[in-house]
């Protein structure tokens, strides 16, 4: 039940995140909600709209040339998620860590209250949780439903991620 209500809950936000950052023509003009009146987008909306579609992807060449061309490491999108944010909830690693590496909040959230350490979570995507913890996550910090980072894999039952809670012993502590 829980899984099947996760991959569709999986489906449908990937299928609003594509939505938002799709591209709509060959000149790129990418459909978000602040678009200004002239049609036109200045080349910052640009560089941080292709940024996302590229965390997004999990395309680490064009996420560092993207950061390399000025885009913002905490951009936020219409929901308030950062690069970080979206990295982590597609389990892509090697972009996580870059973002990390460039200075992005781990423990930042977006307008739902979710956060990098509750989407790895979410998600069981151990790896994530691993190098989260190790870069300061905070387990305490409370995600969208109300809970801490424990709380959140025993009420969703996420397997892998408390094995690995049992294993470091974070479980016994908190």
């Amino acid at each position: 039940m829980y899984n099947r209500s996760l991959w569709i809950f999986g489906t449908i936000f990937i299928g609003l995140f594509s939505a938002v950052y799709s591209v709509a023509s060959d000149n790129f003009s990418v459909i978000d909600s602040s678009t200004k009146p002239s049609g036109e987008y200045s080349q910052e909306r640009l560089i941080n709209s292709r940024f996302m579609r590229a965390v997004m992807d999990g395309d680490l060449v064009s996420v560092r040339d993207l950061v390399s061309k000025g885009a913002d490491i905490k951009h936020r999108d219409e929901y308030g998620a950062t690069p970080l944010i979206v990295a982590t909830m597609m389990n892509h690693i090697d972009v996580s860590k870059f973002l990390i590496l460039k200075g992005a909040k781990i423990d930042d959230h977006s307008y739902d209250g979710s956060n990098p350490l509750q989407n790895a979570i979410l998600f069981d995507h151990v790896a994530l949780v691993k190098l989260l913890l190790r870069r300061g996550a905070s387990l305490e910090m409370k995600g969208r439903y109300g809970w801490n980072a424990v709380e959140t894999a025993e009420n969703r039952k996420r397997k892998k991620v408390l094995k690995y809670f049992e294993t470091e012993k974070i479980l016994t502590a908190h």
